[in-house]
């Protein structure tokens, strides 16, 4: 763990910038800004299909997730500084409950950089066990919540899906499904329509792999309105 502590300070030092969203947004920049940011930040599954036992059962790291900034700085009156590649590393725990359920949070402070600050919580049951199925299957259901950016964004995700995986006992490989539900509000003065929050909604597919070493490396990619994602988790399985 002592590495993936000195690689979150780096990295947290490489990303610590102020960001801002332009101004004068109209009301399909609303829209955007939401589609971009609130699907981009939703909280990521990064596990597969089975439950951790009770004790200890915990999965504990950063991820990284990596969202393409696209036309955003474009919008309005052109003056946003997000970077191309908004990328904020995100402490990340899991914990096994019991009957076969778990929980998985995650947490950046967005605030100590003026950044994005997000808290992400998602519950999953494990309905089929591989031990009696082909695979392991779960249900999930997940709820993200944004602010930051000088204060001009506040937001909140709902997301319910399924996922299935395979155990090759060092190398898990994972498959997913959910609906996602987005809605973002933007600060009054960064608009100019009393328009200043939107809803989006998309189908969440995603795929991954928890590669399973002294460390624990899961890799996700996600597609969400048609637009690819991806995610790096490091950290440790205890």
């Amino acid at each position: 763990m002592r590495q993936v502590t000195l690689f979150a300070f780096l990295l947290i030092s490489a990303v610590a910038q102020s960001s801002t969203i332009p101004k004068n947004l109209s009301a399909n920049d609303v829209n955007r800004v939401v589609e971009i940011l609130g699907l981009g930040n939703t909280m990521r599954l990064l596990r597969s299909a089975e439950a951790y036992d009770f004790y200890p059962g915990i999965k504990l790291g950063l991820e990284i997730p990596v969202t393409l900034a696209r036309d955003i700085n474009d919008l309005g009156d052109q003056t946003g500084s997000i970077p191309g590649l908004f990328m904020m590393p995100r402490i990340f725990v899991s914990k096994g409950l019991f009957l076969n359920l778990e929980i998985s949070f995650n947490y950046f402070p967005g605030a100590v950089f003026n950044t994005l600050s997000t808290f992400g919580t998602l519950l999953k049951w494990s309905f089929f066990e591989e031990k009696e199925k082909w695979a392991a299957v779960a249900v999930y259901g997940a709820y993200t919540r944004l602010s930051g950016l000088d204060d001009a964004y506040s937001g909140r995700n709902f997301e319910l899906g399924l996922v299935a995986s395979k155990d090759y006992v060092r190398v898990k490989p994972y498959l997913g499904v959910g609906m996602l539900f987005v809605n973002g509000v933007i600060a009054t003065n960064f608009v100019r329509t009393a328009e200043n929050s939107a809803w989006q909604s998309t189908l969440h597919v995603f795929g991954g792999a928890e590669i399973e070493y002294p460390v624990n490396i899961t890799i996700q990619l996600d597609l969400m309105n048609l637009s690819p994602m991806g995610t790096l988790f490091i950290g440790k399985k205890f």
